[in-house]
């Protein structure tokens, strides 16, 4: 669990921190602004797309619901934690290239 901690933080690490969201304008733009309208990137259309999609606070969800699945691994009882042992590996494996994770926590190949 320890290593699944480690990687949702440090993801939180590489968003921005201040609780802004990103979106495109004008709409479908090259330009993706925050919530105080500054210019966050300029960017080809397909670029821009993408990180207003992958904005911070959709970032944080997606870490937040991680880190339950964590947490309600760790105060399960005995007969919950076997199956939710596999949930946890499944979080792991999206990061299989670290150094620290270990080939065992695979449930399949991709």
């Amino acid at each position: 669990m320890a290593f699944v901690h480690a990687r949702l933080d440090e993801d939180e690490q590489g968003t921005s921190g201040d609780g802004t969201s990103w979106r495109h304008h004008p709409p479908r733009s090259g330009t993706v602004i925050d919530d105080h309208d500054e210019p966050v990137v300029h960017a080809q259309r397909d670029i821009a797309t993408h990180l207003a999609t992958w904005d911070p606070p959709h970032i944080w969800g997606n870490l937040e619901s991680r880190r339950l699945v964590v947490d309600l691994y760790e105060a399960a009882d005995s007969n919950a934690r076997t199956v939710l042992r596999d949930a946890v590996r499944a979080l792991a494996m999206a990061y299989r290239d670290h150094s620290d994770f270990d080939p065992s926590w695979l449930l399949r190949e991709w």
